[in-house]
């Protein structure tokens, strides 16, 4: 059984219509359910048959290109399969094994949306997309792992708790020259010398769903603090290691150390990360192929 999710919004989260990963559960549900291979779960979804009208894909070029999502249409340049998997899924990266080369294979993909198509609706439209052009073949299965469970610290929590300020009100930036977040959701600002985390109005299980993404590991809220809450959370970040096979820059967050990220929780918003074992539900690609069928 997957965990259990509450809604949000991750670099995905931001637009109506862009993907939003799933949420950790506060309790990590330990139901051991044997691996079931199939060609695709998703035909028993409610919205299986969901698919693009009509989608191009192309090999990617060495040129950087802008990433569109709208509800008419999606134009993704430089997206690797392992990132079109994720978004099949609608699943954390520590809950996908695939691959590695898919983390190196590219595309540029245009698609046109059908009209009445709902944001619940692009996960299938990607996944479909996968089974009829990629041919993917994948089953679910239960596995054990690492976890942390997100409590409060002996000094307190050091979030502050949302208020009603008006939009209007807040300033574009810091005292350092920050921009800040001017609504509901979490920014991540990749400085010359840290990757910050800003938010505004978010609960403490979106909080644990971030934290679960920097780590690696599923997180989850123990805190039992119900409100909404505006943080900062910087993270110190030693020099990027550079460009991945493909030419792409690594991640921010492949600089920053398991560790540095629970001591910076716990010293800047008051939060301890306990470990915990966790059972999570994985999605395993069986078979996919490298080449797309053609348009």
């Amino acid at each position: 059984m997957k965990p259990k999710h509450l809604p949000s919004k991750h670099g995905f989260r931001k637009h109506k219509w862009r993907f939003q990963i799933n949420r950790t559960a506060a309790v990590f549900l330990a139901l051991m359910l044997s691996a079931q291979p199939v060609v695709s779960q998703a035909r028993n979804a409610a919205n299986d048959q969901a698919r693009f009208e009509v989608a191009a894909i192309r090999p990617s070029g060495n040129v950087p290109g802008t990433r569109i999502t709208d509800p008419s249409r999606i134009k993704w340049a430089r997206v690797s399969l392992y990132e079109l998997l994720g978004r099949a899924f609608g699943i954390h990266a520590y809950q996908l094994s695939s691959p590695e080369w898919a983390r190196s294979l590219r595309f540029d993909i245009a698609a046109t949306i059908e009209p009445g198509a709902t944001r619940a609706d692009l996960p299938a439209m990607v996944r479909n997309l996968l089974i009829d052009r990629f041919q993917l073949v994948f089953h679910r299965e239960q596995s054990e792992m690492k976890g942390y469970v997100l409590t409060v610290s002996r000094g307190g929590p050091q979030l502050h708790e949302s208020t009603s300020e008006p939009d209007s009100l807040r300033k574009a930036k810091d005292s350092t020259g920050v921009p800040q977040v001017p609504k509901s959701g979490i920014v991540v600002l990749g400085l010359p010398d840290r990757m910050r985390l800003s938010a505004r109005l978010q609960t403490m299980t979106t909080i644990a769903n971030w934290i679960s993404e920097l780590l690696g590991a599923p997180v989850a809220d123990g805190t039992g603090m119900t409100g909404t809450y505006d943080f900062n959370l910087d993270l110190l970040r030693a020099p990027s290691p550079g460009p991945d096979a493909a030419g792409v820059p690594v991640a921010a967050a492949s600089a920053l150390s398991p560790a540095d990220i629970i001591s910076a929780v716990q010293s800047q918003l008051g939060l301890k990360l306990e470990p915990s074992g966790a059972i999570i539900e994985k999605v395993v690609v069986d078979r996919i192929a490298k080449t797309p069928t053609d348009n």
